[in-house]
C-alpha cells in the first residue's frame, strides 16, 4: 500500500522557466520530508517542461502533470485531483517559502485538531531583491469569515489547507479570471472551522513588472463577484455554520460596497504606481471619509503603490515624480466624490507623513504638501517654502546624528527664529 504523504503541494506553471527552479528548490530546502510535489505544466511553450523533468527525475516526491487550462485556477484543480495528501498547498512558479514553513504550520495545526487551514505572514520581494515589511493578518484567525467576505488578506502560498474540504468545496472557480483564489478561501471559511495563525513571514512573493500587465479593471470585476458572494447566502457550500449561512454581517466591519471601494483603492493606488490610470474614482465613494480613517486610507494606498511602483517603502519618497502627482490627483479627486476636500486633503497630509516617515532625508523631498528636510539644530537655515507646501517634516541634526523629528504647519517663510 502507497504511503500518502502529509502534504501535497500544487505548483502550476506556465512559461515559468526564469523562476521555477526558484520555487521547486525551496521545497527540497524544506526541515519535513514527508511531501509530494504536483507540477502542472500549463501549455508552456518554452523550457517549463524540461526543468520539471529534471526535478522528477532527481527526486521521487515530484510528479507532472500537462494542462491546458490557460489559468493558475484550471491548472491547480487538476493537480487537486491526483493529490493524495492530508493537506493542501498552493504554490506559483515565482514565488517560493521558507525552509522551516512545512514543519512550522503542521505543528501549529498540531494544536488544534479541527483546524482546516493554517496561515503565516508573507513579504514581497521586489525585482532589485529588497523585501517590503512583513505583514500577518491576525483578524483572519478571529473571523475568517467576515475577513473573507471582504477582502483577500492571505497569499495563496501562505496556507496549508484541508484538502478533503478543498474537493467538498469543488476547487477553484474557473469561471473568475482573477480573485479565485479569494473566492475559495471565503467558501472554506464560511464552514466556521477554525484557521491557526503562524505568526512569522514565512512565504515570499515576487513582485515583476509583468504582474504590472495585470489588469485592475478585470480585478474590479472579480472582485465585486466574490464580496457580493460574501455578503449573501452560497448555495456552493452544502453546510455553511450558521451564523455564515445567510453572508456577511455589515456590524462586523462594513458594507459590500465599502469592501470594493477598499479593493478599488488598492488598484487605483498601485496604477499610479505604475504610471497607468484607469480606475473611476467613482468607484471610491463608498469609503469612509472621517478622520479616523484617514490613516487607514493612506496605508491602504501606501500599499498598493508599493507593488505599482516595485519600490520598497524606503524608496518610495524619492521616486515621488514619477507617480506623486497622478496619486495626488486620484486623492484630491477622492475628496470631490465624498463632497468634502478637507477629508481629501488630511488622507494627503497622512500618506506624505508616512513616505517621510521611511526616508532618511538625505536630500531634501519635496512632496505634494509636505517639505522633508534636515535642519543643523545649531544653526538652522531660514528657509522660503515652494508654492502649495504648507507642511515641514524635520529631522533636527546634532553631530551628524537625528536628534528630534518635528513637524509643523507653515505658510511662506521659516525662519532662524522660528527653528
Amino acid at each position: 500500500m502507497a504511503h500518502n504523504p502529509l502534504v501535497s503541494i500544487v505548483v502550476p506553471a506556465h512559461n515559468a522557466e526564469a523562476t521555477l527552479a526558484r520555487a521547486l528548490d525551496c521545497l527540497l530546502d524544506q526541515e519535513i520530508a514527508d511531501w509530494e510535489a504536483i507540477v502542472v505544466d500549463d501549455a508552456s511553450t518554452d523550457r517549463t517542461s524540461t526543468i520539471i523533468a529534471g526535478y522528477v527525475e532527481r527526486d521521487a516526491r515530484f510528479r507532472t502533470l500537462s494542462s491546458r487550462a490557460y489559468s493558475a485556477a484550471g491548472a491547480r484543480n487538476s493537480g487537486i485531483s491526483t493529490a493524495r495528501g492530508h493537506w493542501l498547498m498552493f504554490l506559483d512558479a515565482d514565488d517560493w517559502v521558507d525552509a522551516g514553513f512545512l514543519a512550522k504550520m503542521l505543528a501549529a495545526l498540531k494544536t488544534a485538531p479541527d483546524a482546516v487551514a493554517a496561515y503565516c505572514g508573507s513579504r514581497r520581494v521586489m525585482p532589485d531583491g529588497e523585501l517590503t515589511p512583513p505583514s500577518i493578518p491576525t483578524e483572519v484567525a478571529i473571523q475568517p469569515f467576515e475577513t473573507f467576505a471582504r477582502r483577500c488578506a492571505i497569499r495563496t502560498h501562505a496556507l496549508l489547507v484541508d484538502r478533503e474540504t478543498i474537493v467538498e468545496l469543488g476547487g477553484f472557480d474557473v469561471s473568475l479570471r482573477t480573485c479565485e483564489d479569494w473566492d475559495l478561501w471565503q467558501r472554506l471559511a464560511r464552514l466556521g472551522k477554525n484557521w491557526v495563525m503562524v505568526d512569522e513571514p514565512l512565504a515570499f512573493y515576487r513582485a515583476s513588472p509583468n504582474s504590472l500587465t495585470r489588469n485592475s479593471m478585470q480585478m474590479l470585476a472579480d472582485a465585486e463577484i466574490v464580496i457580493a458572494r460574501g455578503f449573501s447566502a452560497d448555495p456552493r457550500v452544502k453546510h455553511p455554520a450558521s451564523a455564515h449561512a445567510n453572508g456577511a454581517i455589515e456590524a462586523n466591519g462594513g458594507t459590500a460596497s465599502e469592501a470594493l471601494a477598499w479593493f478599488a483603492l488598492w488598484n487605483a493606488a498601485s496604477d499610479c504606481g505604475s504610471g497607468s490610470r484607469s480606475i473611476d474614482p467613482q468607484s471610491l465613494r463608498a469609503l469612509p471619509a472621517g478622520r479616523k480613517w484617514a490613516r487607514e486610507i493612506a496605508k491602504v494606498a501606501f500599499d498598493g503603490l508599493m507593488v505599482g511602483s516595485l519600490s520598497v517603502p524606503a524608496q518610495l519618497a524619492a521616486r515621488w515624480d514619477r507617480f506623486g502627482g497622478s496619486l495626488t490627483e486620484l486623492i484630491i479627486e477622492l475628496g470631490k466624490v465624498w463632497g468634502d476636500p478637507v477629508a481629501g486633503r488630511r488622507v494627503q497630509y497622512q500618506l506624505e507623513q508616512m513616505l517621510l516617515d521611511f526616508d532618511d532625508l538625505a536630500a531634501p523631498r519635496r512632496l505634494a504638501r509636505t517639505l522633508g528636510i534636515r535642519v543643523d539644530a545649531r544653526n538652522p537655515d531660514s528657509i522660503e517654502l515652494p508654492e502649495g507646501i504648507d507642511q515641514i517634516y524635520a529631522y533636527l541634526m546634532m553631530d551628524g546624528q537625528i536628534r528630534a523629528l518635528v513637524q509643523f504647519g507653515v505658510l511662506g517663510k521659516v525662519t532662524r527664529r522660528h527653528w
